[in-house]
């Protein structure tokens, strides 16, 4: 009896150890998996002189950063000066264009900057209330009425179509074209509450168009995208996942729109730039578990997270205080970021 309980207890411990090892498998494959698809890349941070020729102090409020593909000249659009500033890639000091004013040419409290495929530079006003492009040079050549807030996001894209984010209009993306002419709404937005400020505030976001025709909005206090057709048709909502920040505020103290208190508007902005190049977006937060990484995350077509790039800042960027500007350079190898909050310009590379 005592042999055939051993043997019977020799069997259960088999038995046990090769579940166990099924599971260790299955565990190791799952995080193997998980790693493979957001693999980390730390950018090193390179020299970019941009004091030659002008002093920390002449940026009052940068806002925005862009390289020109026509003659890769780095852009910076500055609020606060009311101007646009021209640097080479090496970050000398070229020229400054525009002035504050109302007449031809004159920015007024601009809020975002694209650049076309030919080099053009696009431009809208809150203060005027317009569109205004320039050359590639810098020179004036048209401008149009076009309505927007203190917070609409302009983008160019590659057909040459101008979409600006106007959730006052009714709509989340507005077209133009290039003379001026509407050509379409895209997407009427939500009415989440009572509250026409709550509707309103979770109905900013950055737009994009695809070479299918879609047109995306990437509403920047739900951390949600919406997809039309050419015909304003929604064709999915995503909701998206992986990106550390936007899980840990979902948890911790997210208040959806229906829910909000309507004598005012508590959110957090879930992203603080969006990149889209060769049908790839790239989108920017700081790193909640260290303020001196910024992580771009990658996403695919399905708009899930399968890579991601750190790069290391010289102070601490807390927060969706100022939003952070990024621009990809036609290489692909390496990031110009604007960091307003601490007024500063850093350029990184890949590893080698």
């Amino acid at each position: 009896m005592k042999i055939i309980f051993n043997i019977r207890k020799l069997k259960y411990f088999i038995v046990c150890i090769l579940f166990l090892h099924v599971i260790f498998i299955k565990c190791g494959v799952i995080i193997e998996s998980e790693n493979s698809i957001q693999p980390e890349i730390t950018y090193s941070k390179l020299d970019f002189i941009i004091y030659d020729n002008i002093k920390l102090e002449n940026f009052k409020k940068p806002i925005r950063v862009k390289e020109n593909p026509a003659t890769n000249e780095i852009l910076i659009l500055d609020k606060g000066r009311n101007c646009i500033f021209f640097f080479s890639q090496e970050g000398d000091y070229l020229r400054a264009v525009g002035k504050e004013g109302q007449g031809p040419g004159d920015l007024l409290f601009p809020e975002d900057m694209d650049i076309d495929l030919k080099g053009d530079i696009y431009v809208f006003e809150g203060g005027n209330k317009r569109i205004s492009i320039f050359s590639a040079a810098g020179e004036f050549i048209n401008s149009f009425n076009a309505h927007g807030t203190n917070r609409s996001y302009l983008t160019i894209s590659n057909d040459g179509e101008i979409l600006i984010n106007d959730p006052e209009s009714g709509y989340y993306i507005t077209v133009y074209s290039r003379n001026g002419a509407k050509l379409r709404n895209i997407g009427e937005i939500t009415q989440y509450n009572k509250n026409l400020m709550v509707n309103l505030v979770f109905s900013f976001g950055k737009p994009f168009k695809d070479n299918r025709n879609n047109y995306y909005i990437f509403i920047e206090r739900m951390g949600i995208v919406k997809i039309y057709d050419e015909y304003s048709t929604l064709l999915k909502e995503v909701v998206l996942k992986g990106i550390e920040i936007m899980e840990k505020y979902r948890k911790a103290n997210y208040v959806p729109p229906e829910r909000q208190n309507t004598k005012g508007v508590l959110s957090y902005s879930f992203f603080h730039d969006i990149l889209f190049r060769d049908n790839v977006f790239y989108i920017t937060e700081t790193n909640p578990s260290n303020p001196l990484i910024t992580t771009i995350y990658i996403l695919n077509n399905d708009l899930n997270v399968y890579d991601k790039i750190n790069l290391p800042v010289n102070n601490k960027i807390f927060g969706n205080l100022n939003h952070i500007s990024i621009e990809l350079l036609s290489d692909s190898e390496r990031f110009i970021l604007l960091d307003p909050q601490n007024i500063q310009v850093l350029k990184y590379a890949k590893k080698k």
